[in-house]
């Protein structure tokens, strides 16, 4: 239970619209990476499912920012292997301590403006060291057609905004306007 609040007081806000829901934030942290996107909730079953993660040169994910309830806490991963199958292979969920998954997964948002910061520590809330780490946004659109943003991040370096490009994956190009406009800012 304490390492569990120990990581709430050191993972991620975010902000939805004008509310703001603290999944955690250490209030010491003076870097901050913000995720700001534009996401339209879609109708139907099969959408609306979305990870955001910091992975290290390794490619091994240094922290979960925040993943959707269905996908994580609800077991969806098993249900539909569509959902956030980055996410899955990367995050390793299947051994991942319930804790730890309650402690990064929240509902689905309203429509609107989302914006999630990382305070640049790791899952155990320890700062990370500086240097290249990558920030990636996973969203399952509908069935199988997905979004995929993936950019560097240099902790430690000059602050920087960033406005990282899509990558498509699926047949479907009308599903696409479910996460638009993302940015990532890096604050020192």
């Amino acid at each position: 239970m304490k390492s569990v609040l120990k990581n709430m007081l050191a993972t991620a806000a975010i902000l939805i619209g004008a509310s703001a829901l603290c999944i955690c934030r250490a209030a010491d942290a003076a870097d901050r990476v913000d995720v700001s996107f534009e996401y339209r909730r879609q109708s139907g079953f099969g959408s609306n499912q979305f990870a955001i993660w910091v992975e290290n040169a390794g490619k091994e994910i240094v922290r979960t920012l925040f993943v959707t309830d269905f996908t994580a806490g609800r077991g969806g991963w098993k249900i539909r292997e569509q959902s956030l199958p980055l996410w899955v292979a990367s995050s390793d969920i299947a051994n991942m301590p319930s804790g730890e998954v309650d402690a990064v997964t929240g509902a689905t948002p309203a429509s609107g403006k989302v914006t999630v910061s990382w305070d640049c520590r790791n899952k155990d809330g320890a700062p990370v060291p500086s240097g290249e780490y990558t920030l990636v946004l996973e969203a399952t659109l509908r069935g199988e057609n997905r979004v995929v943003y993936r950019t560097p991040v240099v902790i430690g370096g000059a602050a920087r905004f960033i406005a990282p490009e899509p990558r498509y994956f699926g047949p479907d190009k009308a599903e696409r306007g479910m996460i638009e406009d993302v940015t990532v800012d890096y604050i020192r």
